[in-house]
């Protein structure tokens, strides 16, 4: 979709970049760090950011955008929480940094 390519994928790449450069591979609490950050800070940003451009592309108005985000942001998590989790396994311990958002994107693709 538009808002995949043109800022999710970004959004995605950059964090990936950014938290192997911050919390190194080599340690052992890496993975359960990075799976903990991704399903809690970074998804949060990136399900208000799904919802909002979605909102907006549908030519909603801002404030009817801002319901839709508040109304649906549990739900989507929650949903989020039964597949993500157990992906993220292999995302942090397995894929290479460079092959993260393609293994994460064929998923998504696969899941939806």
């Amino acid at each position: 979709t538009l808002v995949g390519a043109a800022v999710l994928a970004p959004f995605a790449h950059w964090y990936y970049s950014l938290q192997d450069a911050l919390i190194p591979t080599a340690v052992w609490f890496a993975p359960p760090l990075k799976l903990v950050i991704d399903q809690t800070i970074y998804v949060s940003f990136y399900n208000v950011i799904f919802l909002g451009c979605c909102g907006l592309l549908s030519l909603q108005s801002p404030s009817r955008v801002f319901t839709d985000v508040r109304e649906n942001y549990w739900p989507v998590l929650k949903a989020g929480w039964r597949l993500w989790p157990f992906v993220h396994i292999l995302t942090y311990t397995v894929i290479p940094t460079s092959h993260k958002l393609l293994w994460v994107d064929a998923v998504e693709v696969a899941w939806v």
